[in-house]
């Protein structure tokens, strides 16, 4: 990413840290620690949107090799740009690529929230009412008379969500953070009305040719444009632009209009595909190779698994550009081994789950027991016996909440091996410490993904299966969208992603030799297990959970050992000496 003045900044680079939020919400702490005045990071892009780009190839003329974001790239492909001279491009290397549909949604979808009228009504009135900007008093009047009558027409909006809302939420015995816009709601005529009065307050702005008036108008204008796009995408019963969604914050219950983007996959054609109404134009890429250890969803087999991916990256399947070899499988001969895995038993605390606000006091109670159970787990690691001489122990939380509750539960005594990630530490300078301590037990958020620390790792601990974390620190985990009275988890398959991810933390090199604890009930016991042992797995797990373990270790997983703080001793005997 490049870092530009401040006001080169403010109109330039749309999406790149609103995805990082969204992806990485547990280390969200950390932005504040920038100055994010002299960035531009939300959906809405002025007419310079490109002027970090601009500057962005300009550096890239005499580069051999380019690395940027997803989201740059995804920018990059929207201005039909390759940062340089298309002839010295050979090829486009996409890692964690299975990201890739959701970084080009990200940058491609408009949002606004509805509270972020009344702020702009409030910056409308603040540069108006200023003694020096030497406007004449009937302009001025015209001016806020148009921006006062924002909040009354999206009033009504508000009292429909509100109600809906709470409806939905009855419905789905959960909570709504999506709800799907069909186009017929009456309240979107006011929507409609507000776009119109933002934009003619925009153009009463500009009229008045003074610099500072202009500035605000710009993004006036981009307020009404997405307002008037969303009413537009939600009355085309085709839905050919997008699908559109109110959507809704935990913390502050203020929704939001979104257009999402409905295919995020034909933009990343690009790469490949000259333009369908340019017959001159080529592709911009003469190559490009897409890498990641969840290219699928886990737990497709075969054509699936390549018709999944093709889907995901708008890959035709015409015989000119499906070759044989794309169905192949390229993976190395030699692989670490996972030497045990240890799952939770059926009767450990689930993860904490806050459904309404008068419910404080069984919350607390719940997240005491959840991270007395996952700090117990964490005790029994570490008192076993290294494997294959490897004692670092690696804790992956998936939020700031999570990694404060489990490493507060911890005893004094492994106090000299711990390492709990800081708000604000960057995750190389934990794993320096990490590799520093042959012993150390590292505790954070935020290594699911990209941690690499090959023949260091003795045993990885998953405290809870990696649904995203919610916007604020207690909510649901999983993301509602609600339509015709279903519905549906649209976070399942990310949260499998992301467990094979996780669990692909342990086995870096040919020579790695783990151990792999899943302590989240959910994830469920093979079918063996439950026989062998007896039990019956929790009611909310699932066996497809299991397709997130590499099939060449699925072995292993039917002989796991199944663990409960409440029996310790029994369970070293077990892990010394067999399962029964």
């Amino acid at each position: 990413m490049i870092r530009t003045s401040p006001k080169a900044a403010v109109a330039a680079l749309a999406g790149t840290i609103d995805l990082w939020r969204r992806e990485h919400p547990e280390m969200a702490d950390q932005l504040p620690l920038e100055d994010l005045d002299q960035w531009r990071l939300d959906a809405v892009c002025s007419h310079d949107e490109h002027l970090a780009y601009e500057a962005f190839r300009s550096q890239a003329q005499d580069a051999d090799c380019l690395v940027m974001t997803q989201a740059a790239l995804v920018v990059g492909l929207k201005a039909r740009s390759t940062f340089g001279d298309n002839r010295r491009i050979v090829g486009v290397v996409v890692d964690e690529a299975d990201r890739l549909e959701d970084a080009a949604r990200s940058v491609l979808e408009r949002r606004s929230s509805l509270a972020d009228l009344d702020r702009c009504r409030q910056s409308i009135f603040d540069v108006v009412n200023r003694d020096d900007i030497g406007i004449s008093p009937g302009v001025r009047t015209r001016i806020l008379d148009l921006a006062m009558d924002l909040p009354g027409l999206i009033a009504p909006v508000h009292a429909f969500c509100g109600e809906t809302r709470s409806l939905r939420d009855r419905e789905i015995g959960g909570s709504a953070d999506q709800l799907v816009v069909k186009g017929d709601e009456p309240w979107l005529t006011h929507v409609a009305g507000a776009a119109t009065a933002l934009a003619k307050t925009a153009a009463a702005m500009r009229s008045t040719r003074i610099p500072a008036l202009a500035s605000v108008a710009d993004d006036v204008t981009a307020r009404a444009s997405i307002h008037s796009e969303f009413v537009a995408c939600a009355k085309d019963p085709d839905k050919r632009l997008g699908r559109t969604f109110l959507v809704f914050s935990p913390k502050r219950g203020f929704p939001s209009v979104l257009v999402a983007a409905k295919y995020g996959s034909r933009i990343v054609q690009r790469l490949w595909n000259p333009a369908s109404y340019d017959e001159t134009m080529s592709a911009l890429t003469p190559a490009t190779i897409f890498t990641s250890a969840t290219l699928s969803q886990p737990g497709l087999r075969g054509a699936e698994r390549l018709s999944d991916m093709s889907r995901m990256v708008g890959l035709d399947w015409t015989p000119e550009r499906l070759q044989v070899d794309l169905s192949g499988q390229h993976a190395p001969k030699k692989y670490g081994r996972v030497e045990r895995f240890v799952l939770a038993h059926p009767s450990a605390p689930m993860p904490p789950r806050r459904s309404g606000e008068d419910e404080d006091a069984a919350f607390e109670a719940d997240a005491a027991a959840y991270g007395a159970h996952r700090a117990a787990c964490i005790v029994e690691a570490a008192d076993r016996p290294p494997v294959s001489g490897r004692k670092r122990i690696l804790v992956l939380t998936t939020s700031w909440f999570d990694n404060d509750l489990i490493a507060g539960a911890l005893p004094e005594r492994l106090a000299n091996q711990l390492i709990v990630r800081q708000r604000g530490q960057s995750l190389a300078e934990v794993l320096e410490l990490f590799r520093a301590s042959e012993d150390a037990i590292l505790v954070t958020p935020g290594a699911g993904e990209g941690f690499d620390a090959p023949g260091l790792i003795g045993r990885v601990l998953i405290p809870r299966l990696p649904f995203s974390p919610p916007e604020d620190a207690f909510g649901l985990p999983l993301v509602w969208q609600t339509e015709n009275g279903t519905k549906a988890s649209s976070d399942v398959v990310r949260m499998m992603r992301r467990l094979k991810q996780m669990i692909g933390r342990a086995i870096r090199v040919s020579d790695d030799v783990a151990e792999i604890w899943i302590l989240d009930p959910r994830f469920g016991l093979p079918s063996l297990v439950q026989r062998r042992e007896l039990l019956t797995p929790a009611r909310q797990a699932k066996p497809v959970y299991h397709h997130c373990v590499p099939a060449r270790f699925r072995g292993v997983l039917d002989e796991a050992e199944v663990f409960s703080p409440a029996e310790p001793a029994k369970a070293r005997r077990r892990a010394a000496g067999g399962r029964r």
